[in-house]
């Protein structure tokens, strides 16, 4: 199912937020493959949004640097959580990473922000301007931010 949604459609197909999520697990049973101990993944999506559009695989991306960047980098427990709510008219999706203990990921590095930046150029696709990507460390951590409008502006650019 993973790989089908990775080859089907364009970048700015939009879906349900149940059936993105539902790809996101997915992607984590993949990965869980290549790690001794898996990461604690706590999802939390009221139903009330499960139908709201987002652009497909749009949390992937941050879920992959969720793993790169903070599970594989530490040598004790972690947890991503994959958070959906509303803010007014918008919906508000975030990725973190957590672990713990004192120690920081090993050889953390921060990377080159490819992941960040095409989901921020993706975004701006479908919103134009109305939807933002927003990172940055917390504690022990690092969360990813993106806020889209609900119900969809009227201005969405015809690519969805």
């Amino acid at each position: 199912a993973y790989m089908r949604a990775c080859l089907d459609g364009a970048d700015t197909a939009l879906v349900p937020l149940a059936a993105e999520i539902e790809l996101v697990e997915a992607y984590l049973a993949i990965e869980s493959v290549r790690f001794a101990s898996t990461p604690d993944v706590r999802i939390d999506c009221p139903d009330d949004l499960a139908e709201a559009a987002v652009p497909r695989l749009i949390l992937q991306p941050l879920v992959e640097n969720a793993i790169k960047h903070g599970v594989e980098a530490v040598s004790g427990r972690s947890e991503i959580a994959i958070r959906a709510h509303r803010e007014d008219d918008m919906l508000v999706l975030t990725v973190e990473n957590r672990w713990e203990g004192q120690n920081p990921p090993r050889g953390r590095h921060d990377g080159h922000g490819i992941g960040l930046a095409n989901t921020r150029t993706r975004l701006e696709m479908v919103y134009a301007e109305a939807a933002s990507l927003e990172g940055g460390p917390i504690d022990r951590g690092y969360r990813a931010t993106i806020r889209l409008p609900i119900p969809p502006a009227d201005g969405l650019r015809d690519a969805a």
